[in-house]
């Protein structure tokens, strides 16, 4: 099963690419989501209706309760009937034609292709996944940032992290890779121009045209000590180029993704201990098929918190 999914997903994504009408390409992949997730959802409640209830953790409980009554759904809880696209309010700045959304009386710009939909769909996301019950959640009560840190924000899309605590803190570096990005970028963070940085590259373990290595990259310059990483599966080559930063540096946190693979929650957990860092998870799961890997026990864990002091 698992390799029919990843292989209907190599001969897709060519064939739609070739397909010029929007509406019937856009048709077409959300079939194609709607059966993987059809077939993700029946593999999951299969495999666990055969495993003895007493093994099974009450984190993963709340996850089969919500699927026996609910579709599929990345985020498996209840907090996502909060948000509604349609509710979504978002508006156009006559300066510069950019749409925008509010994130707490803040501008947050959509980059300049965005239809209005889609800036809704986009914000409806991001916020989302940063609600109080989400496992994807940043922050929370014991672990959060202070005035005096200085945080590279990796992976910023469209810097909703960044903007959520851009008073709070020293300065940001905010690195992505998407170079449509960098215009909406600038325009949100506009008004904190002296205390932001934006980069317009791929946070790495080499240092070649588009990629940098943070350990590269800060060698100049006074050492973060907080770290947002969520860069679509690259978070360990991340690492392997942050590793004098990341194993020298003292009172560092680190929050990283950790559902783009099917083994990260072992395999960057392993890593940062050996690094020195406190770690634990996020609560909660994540149903996520990122790598197109569908593999018991199905449930990824969203984030790791690290912790250096």
């Amino acid at each position: 099963m698992n390799e029919v999914i990843y292989k209907i997903k190599k001969v897709l994504k060519p064939f739609v690419k070739n397909i010029s009408n929007k509406k019937v390409r856009g048709f077409i992949i959300y079939l194609h989501n709607k059966s993987s997730e059809l077939i993700f959802r029946s593999a999951v409640m299969k495999y666990y209706k055969n495993t003895d209830s007493e093994k099974i953790d009450p984190e993963k409980k709340a996850v089969l309760n919500f699927l026996k009554t609910n579709p599929f759904n990345l985020f498996p809880y209840d907090f996502i009937k909060k948000y509604k696209r349609s509710d979504i309010k978002i508006f156009t700045d006559k300066n510069n034609g950019l749409k925008y959304g509010l994130l707490d009386g803040k501008k947050l710009y959509f980059k300049r292709s965005c239809t209005e939909k889609e800036a809704q769909n986009i914000f409806s996301g991001l916020i989302l996944e940063q609600d109080l019950e989400s496992p994807h959640r940043y922050l929370n009560n014991t672990f959060d940032v202070s005035s005096d840190d200085i945080v590279v924000d990796i992976g910023a899309a469209e810097g909703d992290f960044a903007l959520s605590i851009v008073d709070k803190v020293k300065k940001i570096y905010i690195f992505e890779a998407d170079f449509e990005l960098i215009e909406s970028l600038q325009a949100t963070f506009e008004p904190w121009k002296e205390k932001i940085i934006i980069v317009n590259k791929y946070v790495s373990n080499t240092n070649k045209e588009q990629f940098t290595t943070l350990d590269s990259f800060f060698e100049d310059k006074e050492m973060p000590t907080f770290f947002k990483v969520d860069i679509e599966g690259a978070e360990l080559d991340m690492i392997y180029g942050s590793n004098k930063i990341l194993s020298t540096t003292l009172s560092t946190k680190v929050v990283m993704a950790t559902y783009h693979k099917h083994d990260d929650e072992m395999v960057l957990g392993e890593t940062l201990r050996k690094l020195g860092f406190h770690t634990e998870f996020s609560k909660g799961y994540m149903l996520s098929t990122w790598d197109g890997v569908i593999k018991a026990p199905f449930f990824r864990r969203a984030l790791i918190r690290a912790i250096k002091q």
